[in-house]
């Protein structure tokens, strides 16, 4: 049939599979086992999660969405063992979010008075690299309010910096998925 046809072309097209799409982000036959192996056990706790959920009745609750992002916060031991850069990769190869988009910048707000504007991409905050709408939150509300910190962002694919006073922004964002590549 047509559709099985199309289907044995998507299998031989590498870029379909995990493994291809991982292979062309610069990943070794081994790392893609191991990212592979290890992605198979994050979708095996998303699927007991939600099994828990519905069997306990607190499926999309609260609690069960603080649950799902807890299950894919950036500090899935994948970050720290590839690093940034890779992980970053890694973001974008597995069709995750690896940018912050800003969305809307609030008049007179912290981030409008700073040069914020929509389209920005936030890349870090305080010069920790960004991956996640939640990340962003909790590092805005670490440290002293009120002492600057500096926002590396890309506009227009050009590189730069924002001082802003640490704690709201006054900004929207949505998770966006970029080639890291350029």
């Amino acid at each position: 049939s047509r559709v099985a046809a199309m289907r044995r072309v998507q299998e031989q097209n590498p870029m379909t599979t995990l493994a291809g799409r991982l292979a062309a982000a610069g990943f070794t036959e081994e790392e893609v086992a191991t990212l592979r192996r290890r992605q198979g056990e994050n979708q095996m706790r998303q699927v007991e999660l939600d099994d828990r959920a519905r069997r306990e009745g607190w499926v999309n609750t609260p609690r069960y969405y603080e649950e799902i992002n807890r299950l894919f916060d950036d500090t899935d031991p994948i970050r720290s063992e590839l690093g940034d850069d890779a992980f970053d990769r890694y973001l974008y190869a597995t069709g995750r979010p690896n940018r912050i988009r800003v969305t809307q910048v609030i008049e007179t707000s912290p981030a409008e008075q700073a040069g914020f504007r929509s389209g920005d991409i936030i890349v870090s905050y305080g010069g920790e690299r960004l991956f996640s709408t939640q990340q962003l939150t909790g590092l805005r509300s670490e440290g002293e309010r009120g002492a600057t910190v500096n926002v590396e962002i890309v506009r227009d694919g050009i590189p730069m910096q924002i001082a802003i006073p640490r704690g709201p922004m006054g900004i929207q964002t949505s998770p966006d998925l970029v080639d890291p590549s350029g």
